[in-house]
């Protein structure tokens, strides 16, 4: 069977490209969330008419993002105090927005409630949340699987070109003999 041409050509263009995708301007929200979210970490999200506050938890360290609900802004001036599971949870500031809190033990498998007072200005809200923590593979898997999925962007495009060399050397040899 014989190709031509144009389609070598076009395996060759498929081959050598590879799409990526870019946030444009005001989509970039920090490589934590991102990062947790693909290695399956515990998330939750209270919201108010006034903020919104994200939650990750890994192992007993709870990182949490407090934004105003009408702008996406982060909340700069604001005091945090967190009950988890029945139990109340020291938060200090991070940063801009940026809130932490250690556990004193790993939560158990199971929804766990959440209740955060945000007082911030004259402003006062409280936010009710669930935490789902449920079995499932380790960060350490998924971030492996991660790694297995950008690691076939490249693999991909190099067993194409050597397919497309088997096949071009093929069809040479056969000029040759004929």
């Amino acid at each position: 069977m014989r190709l031509p041409t144009r389609l070598y050509a076009a395996l060759l263009s498929c081959a050598l490209t590879t799409a990526t995708a870019h946030a444009g301007p005001g989509h970039a929200h920090g490589s934590a969330p991102t990062i947790a979210a693909a290695s399956g970490a515990p998330r939750f999200v209270a919201e108010s008419e006034s903020f919104e506050l994200v939650g990750l938890l890994e192992g007993r360290r709870l990182s949490l993002w407090l934004d105003h609900a009408s702008s996406n802004a982060p909340v700069n001036d604001a005091v945090l105090t967190l009950d988890l599971a029945g139990n109340s949870l020291p938060v200090r500031s991070a940063g801009e927005g940026q809130f932490e809190a250690e556990l004193a033990q790993i939560l158990p498998v199971g929804v766990h409630t959440l209740t955060a007072t945000v007082t911030a200005s004259a402003q006062s809200d409280l936010l009710a949340g669930e935490l789902d923590i449920h079995e499932g593979p380790s960060p350490q898997h998924a971030d492996l699987h991660l790694y297995s999925v950008k690691a076939l962007k490249y693999v991909l495009p190099v067993l194409l070109l050597a397919a497309l060399g088997i096949v071009t050397a093929r069809r040479l040899r056969e000029r040759r003999t004929a």
